[in-house]
């Protein structure tokens, strides 16, 4: 195969690549703006692509896509993209050690030459230097191990996360949006301490007086207050107190920003309206962080909130919403408001709690979170194991990954509320169901299934984790170590590939399915925890083979 690289002043490379494994170094051009690579993948025995967009919407696409395409930057996404047949086995996988600047990568079906027509553009500043193009053209492996090839080829160091990371998490967001003050926290948070939780983030409504939940007509203009970061008054009289309150309860506290919104009635919207990226969207605009300054002004007043009031970290939202753009971009410049906000915040307190959200959990922003939680998945636990699931593919092991807060409806059944609490032990649980509408019965599974977390912490969070995929879903996530394995199972076809484990290793299997497993001799729960019939495993239940 050849792979050719051309770029817009001119300069043109070739590169041959073989059913192997090539590692191309691509030179710094300092003259160039914009560089293409192309290439003609032959379409024999491949059925299935997974790229960055699989990390939001499950599994590998099941089909043959006849135009795939996707950017990606420092804020959002990852250069990556693999092809492979029905059996997981990898037919071709293309990516860049380059995860910072903006790039853009098509696939298109050539139907008279029967390939996949590759390009891949990349932006090119001054501080782009050179990187590398992976390009894995074997044929003997499962695509998820050229996933885990690439990552390995970055070289990206593993941090070391604060202990707080690891902690079970209370969000406020689906349980009351902005209908929320410091008199409800401070009500609700010997419960949730009681619930096995830890660290409460305050999220959005905290920064203005209006009280609204989330419906289609408050969305139109919701965000118009935001991108001051004043904390309303009316809300949480005495701020800092409050927060001094809470954490003498035993919880850390944390809240929510969208350093990018900025609100059409804000003051910093008034000011500096010039650095502010249409279109207007929910009532804002998003901050243009090519405007160094500004962004570096809004940067410490945001750090400086957190270092006054003593909190223990933010939930920084939608760095990604400014999407990445070849001819239009702002990766690198991302890159300098993400260190800079995140090193303020550091200075102040080294051990701040730092979320981000899916779209920007990727390699580039290890060094600067101290957990990546899963996309919004409000009544959809099958979508949070999807999207925990994901991070963990992409990122790898040891990573603090954070389920998306789960959240039901109150007569939801008893089973389904079980699952959701298993679907977020592949990664560190977390809730935004109000404890004071809870049942009786939610919050005997609640708790059950947050002990059960506190007691198997180290095998879940420290072990090595494979997502294995159904025809589209994820079919199971199972986490092992040399004291055994912990197996969610959500398709039954892959309850055989679970039970694969030598007798003398403890296997405890969680059922996520519609279907009672059959696991021979094991000790059975209910959802609740109480026991079942030895051997079946109802859905919402579990079973233990010591």
């Amino acid at each position: 195969m050849k792979i050719s690289l051309s770029w817009d002043n001119g300069k043109k490379l070739c590169f041959d690549a073989g059913n192997k494994l090539n590692i191309f170094d691509i030179p710094a051009v300092s003259d160039a703006e914009k560089l293409r690579i192309s290439c003609e993948l032959p379409l024999a025995d491949i059925h299935c692509l997974w790229y960055d967009r699989n990390l939001l919407h499950g599994g590998p696409a099941p089909i043959m896509e006849w135009r795939a395409n996707f950017s990606c930057a420092q804020n959002s996404g990852m250069p990556f993209i693999a092809f492979f047949n029905r059996s997981s086995i990898l037919r071709g996988a293309f990516g860049l050690t380059d995860l910072i600047d903006d790039a853009e990568f098509n696939a298109k079906i050539n139907q008279q030459n029967c390939t996949y027509d590759l390009t891949i553009d990349v932006s090119l500043t001054w501080e782009t230097g050179s990187f590398k193009l992976f390009a894995d053209l074997r044929r003997d492996v499962d695509w998820s191990a050229s996933l885990g090839a690439w990552r390995d080829l970055q070289g990206i160091a593993l941090p070391e996360f604060p202990a707080g990371a690891w902690e079970p998490v209370f969000c406020t967001w689906y349980a009351v949006h902005a209908c929320i003050t410091a008199q409800w926290v401070e009500k609700i948070v010997p419960q949730l301490v009681d619930l096995g939780f830890k660290t409460l983030i305050i999220d959005d409504g905290w920064c203005y007086d209006e009280h609204k939940r989330v419906t289609p007509e408050t969305l139109q203009d919701w965000y118009s207050v935001v991108g001051d970061w004043n904390i309303s008054d009316k809300k949480f009289p005495d701020f800092a107190a409050h927060v001094q309150r809470v954490k003498a309860m035993g919880m850390k506290y944390m809240v929510w920003v969208a350093p990018h919104m900025i609100g059409t009635t804000s003051v910093f919207y008034k000011r500096c309206n010039y650095a502010v990226l249409p279109p207007v969207h929910e009532g804002c605009g998003h901050l243009d962080v090519n405007y160094r300054e500004e962004t570096a002004g809004l940067c410490r007043k945001v750090a400086a909130f957190a270092r006054d009031n003593k909190l223990d970290g933010l939930k920084i939202d939608f760095l990604d919403i400014v999407p990445p753009q070849v001819g239009d971009p702002r990766g690198r410049a991302t890159l300098d408001m993400v260190k800079n906000l995140v090193g303020e915040i550091r200075r102040d307190n080294p051990a701040a709690l730092i979320e981000f959200r899916q779209r920007y959990a990727t390699l580039a922003m290890m060094p600067y979170a101290t957990q990546f939680r899963a996309g919004d998945a409000p009544f959809d636990w099958m979508l949070n194991f999807h999207r925990v699931a994901n991070i963990r593919l992409t990122m790898g092991d040891k990573i603090p990954v954070h389920a998306d807060p789960a959240y039901w409806a109150a007569n939801e059944e008893p089973k389904n509320v079980s699952r959701h609490m298993i679907a977020m032990l592949a990664g560190v649980p977390m809730l935004s169901m109000d404890p004071e509408t809870l049942s009786e019965r939610d919050v005997k599974i609640v708790k059950y299934w947050i002990n059960f977390y506190q007691a198997n912490r180290q095998l879940l969070n420290f072990g090595h984790w494979e997502i294995h995929f159904g025809y589209r879903d994820v079919a199971m996530a199972a986490v092992d170590d040399d004291s055994g394995r912990i197996a969610i199972v959500s398709d039954p076809g892959a309850m055989a590939k679970a039970l694969d484990l030598p007798a003398d290793k403890e296997l405890k299997v969680l059922n996520l399915s519609d279907e009672v497993l059959n696991f021979p001799g094991a000790e059975c729960f209910a959802p609740d925890g109480t026991p079942t019939a030895a051997g079946m495993i109802v859905p919402g239940g579990w079973g233990r083979r010591a």
